[in-house]
Parts: C-alpha cells; structure tokens; sequence
C-alpha cells in the first residue's frame, strides 16, 4: 500500500516570530503568521496596526499589505520589515526565516526566529528564543 502524506506551507510556516534584534530590551518586531494566510506585524516603536496576507512559494515567503504601498514621511515609524519594495520577502531556513535584502541576498544577523508553542514566561508573556 501506498501513504501519501499532504502537508500545507501555511501549517509549516504558521506561528509566532521574534526579529532577534532588540530594541529598548525588546525585540524589534514580532510576526505572527497565521493559517489562514494572514499575518500581523508588532513593532516595539509603533501602536500601528499591520496586517496583511502571506504565502509560501517553496523556501519564500511573502507578505503583503495595503500599509506597505503607502508613501510614508522618512521620520515616521516602519510599517514593514524591509523597505526594499511594496512586498517583504523572507527565506525559510528551519525555524528561522532570512529577510531578503537584495536579490537573494539574505539578512543574516536581524532575522527571525518561531516562537515554540505554549512557551510563556512567569508572566505569561511569550519568551523570546535564543537565536
């Protein structure tokens, strides 16, 4: 007999990153990739709401948002994790996703790393991984 196995990229990559670079003690940003093909963004520095939709192409993903396509002034707080374009990309390496900075030139010191499931804090914030 034969198995066959299907799996789906949103359920692979779904979940709750940490950028590994802080701010003010904090990481700088948190995603969170959710199985429906949205995501959310949270910046440290910014009450502002990003939200937007992403999917998996092999080991890329993509995020898309209304907000990333609007032309902000240069001092006003980030909207996306990469100013490279209207799209942020990333590489899925594991349980690190790699921001695409030029090409397939990859972000290697401020990537991102999946927050393991039901890991909370003493007060029931989530931890931030080690990278």
């Amino acid at each position: 007999s034969i198995l066959l196995v299907l799996g789906s990229c949103a359920t692979t990559h779904s979940g709750t990153y940490y950028c590994v670079c802080s701010l003010y003690g904090q990481s700088e940003v948190v995603v969170h990739l959710h199985e429906n093909g949205q995501f959310q963004y949270n910046f440290v520095y910014s009450d502002e709401d990003v939200r937007g939709s992403w999917k998996a192409v092999n080991d890329t993903l993509f995020l898309r948002s209304k907000i990333f396509t609007v032309v902000r002034e240069s001092l006003t707080p980030k909207v996306k994790f990469n100013d490279r374009d209207t799209v942020d990309r990333f590489v899925a390496r594991g349980n690190k996703l790699f921001p695409i900075v030029a090409r397939r030139t990859l972000e290697k010191t401020c990537y991102l790393i999946k927050q393991k499931p039901n890991v909370a804090g003493p007060t029931g914030l989530p931890i931030m991984p080690s990278p």
